[in-house]
């Protein structure tokens, strides 16, 4: 069972780190991708819990009755560009 879960919280921290990538009707609008790339999450046992390090986190999520997972930040600051 801790090795499903273990699996399903990769895949869920491997799926929300892809790029997106953004599709409009507007040629002349113009597009940017970003991919973010994570290294490997770490799993510990301890007890019953299993705890997730991930180097690139800064701090974890702490919601009271649900898992502390890693937390990654990325800002992105986005300038608007109108040709005339």
């Amino acid at each position: 069972m801790r090795k499903i879960l273990s699996l399903v919280i990769v895949v869920i921290l491997t799926i929300s780190g892809l790029g997106a990538v953004v599709s409009s009707e507007n040629e002349n609008e113009l597009h940017k991708q970003k991919v973010v790339i994570f290294s490997q999450p770490i799993t510990h046992e301890q007890g019953e819990f299993i705890t997730i390090d991930l180097s690139e986190a800064s701090a974890n999520s702490i919601e009271v009755g649900k898992p502390a997972l890693p937390v990654v930040t990325k800002v992105f600051t986005i300038s608007i560009w109108h040709p005339n």
